[in-house]
């Protein structure tokens, strides 16, 4: 079913919590499951395709830049290899944003194992350790902006905290990454991250302790910082069970030690922090007390949006029962801007400035033929030709002259964009013909020229890995 991102009820997947708005950007986007043929061994008789349990979507957020001419999107999808970027138009029609039909998707999908990762849903799993410390929640957690649970020793000594993890490595050798952000009070002598195992059969296994090293301990003194260790999962029978520890040494009564931003998670990472309101990022279950999942952003400029009209964006996982999601409607300003683009460049839009709008001529193809016996002739006819015209442009400075003459160099066909009230529609492809460039009287110390040509338009070129949008 159909679901707005931020709207998390009992029937969908857990959803996406956006960071602060962009200014200008789209904030919000809507998920849909993906309709269609199904296999027959995944169908049913019915006709119908059974529910997606535990499906997990992705997103997409679009900021136009009206001084580019351009705009920029955020796209996201969960465990993919790639997806299709679509732009969606006031009147339907659909069209594969270059570069983004199909876009390779660039690194990986991350797994935070800590279910409440930033005590934003309470000390629910966190438990004293060494020192039996009094735990509370702080809301000056370090950005972004979160809690995190404290730890306030009664006596001078240790102070532990065990923290909440769903890590279960399947088998030995696995490397285990565990990152937090640390604050305490006083300089303690020493600090671990301590990662116990337990296999199985319930058999204790030998624990995996870090000390961090002086400066990293320094880091953390009366202010935040982020520590990360590894460890690699012992000898063991069947999957293996991992509980992690905090514990600061050394520290004189009433001292605190803050923690928070966990992350757990099976192999080498860096560490940084990722949890389902992170951007790209969703919950396995409830928001802020589950494992979540952070899939890697996918950025891309899209060079041909129509101006001044609303456009929405669509990020779609084309495998069966992928699914699609949305963006709000955004609109790019033309702000009395032209543009071209190159389809080999379609990010890096030239500007135009057109002296006037061209005269256009749309040839009558047909003949007429005179018949025996009637007085009339009749007419054999096809549609128009497309429009054909002359187009002016003028060049302010040599390097606003030669940005054009490189864009026209190799002769493709150019897509012309300009304002609505110009009257071209989404923007017209066109081919353009012999360029002739003109000082048009100006005094020989002037950089300003002319640049002139006739044109055809045409039908969009695609660039071989872009195709049309079904």
């Amino acid at each position: 079913m159909p679901w707005a991102g931020n709207d998390v009820s009992a029937t969908v997947p857990p959803g996406q919590v956006l960071p602060p708005p962009i200014p200008g950007g789209t904030r919000s986007y809507t998920y849909a499951v993906a309709t269609g043929a199904w296999p027959w061994a995944y169908g049913s008789w019915a006709g119908g395709a059974p529910p997606l349990v535990g499906a997990l979507f992705g997103g997409i957020i679009a900021v136009p830049n009206a001084l580019a001419g351009t705009v920029a999107l955020t796209a996201w999808w969960p465990d993919v290899t790639t997806v299709h970027i679509v732009r969606l138009h006031p009147d339907g029609s659909r069209t594969p944003v270059r570069g983004g039909y199909p876009l390779t998707v660039l690194g990986v999908t991350r797994r935070n194992l800590a279910p409440n990762p930033s005590a934003a849903a309470g000390l629910a799993g966190y438990v004293p350790g060494e020192g039996n410390p009094a735990l509370s929640v702080l809301t000056d957690g370090p950005a972004p902006p979160g809690t995190a649970v404290r730890c306030t020793l009664a006596a001078a000594g240790t102070c532990g905290l065990t923290v909440p993890t769903q890590l279960v490595v399947a088998s030995p050798g696995q490397i285990v990454t565990v990152g937090m952000d640390l604050r305490i009070s006083a300089r303690p002598s020493a600090v671990t991250i301590t990662i116990t195992w337990t296999d199985s059969t319930g058999t204790a296994l030998a624990s995996s302790t870090s000390a961090l090293s002086s400066n990293a301990i320094n880091r953390s003194v009366a202010q935040w910082a982020r520590h990360v260790v590894t460890a690699t999962a012992p000898m063991g029978q069947g999957p293996i069970t991992a509980s992690v520890k905090v514990a600061a040494t050394s520290l004189p009564t009433g001292a605190t030690l803050d923690a928070t931003h966990q992350t757990h998670e099976l192999g080498a990472t860096d560490g940084s922090y990722v949890d389902g309101d992170s951007l790209g990022g969703s919950w396995t279950g409830v928001a802020g007390l589950s494992a979540s999942v952070g899939a890697p952003l996918q950025t891309l400029i899209d060079g041909e949006a129509p101006l001044d009209v609303p456009v929405s964006y669509q990020v779609i996982n084309p495998a069966l029962g992928g699914g699609s999601a949305t963006s709000e409607p955004t609109t790019l300003d033309g702000g009395d801007r032209s543009w071209l683009s190159h389809p080999s460049q379609p990010a890096q839009p030239v500007r135009a400035r057109v002296t006037a709008a061209p005269d256009l001529t749309r040839t009558a193809v047909s003949a007429t033929y005179t018949i025996i016996g009637r007085a009339r002739p009749v007419v054999v006819s096809a549609a128009r030709s497309a429009p054909t015209g002359a187009l002016t442009l003028d060049a302010a400075t040599f390097a606003d002259r030669d940005a054009l003459l490189e864009l026209l160099a190799d002769g493709a066909p150019l897509l012309l964009r300009a304002p609505a009230d110009y009257g071209l529609g989404y923007g017209w492809w066109i081919a353009l013909g012999d360029l002739t460039e003109s000082a048009v009287g100006r005094p020989q110390w002037s950089q300003g020229r002319a640049l002139a040509a006739s044109f055809t338009v045409v039908d969009a070129p695609y660039a071989p890995s872009s195709f049309p949008a079904a």
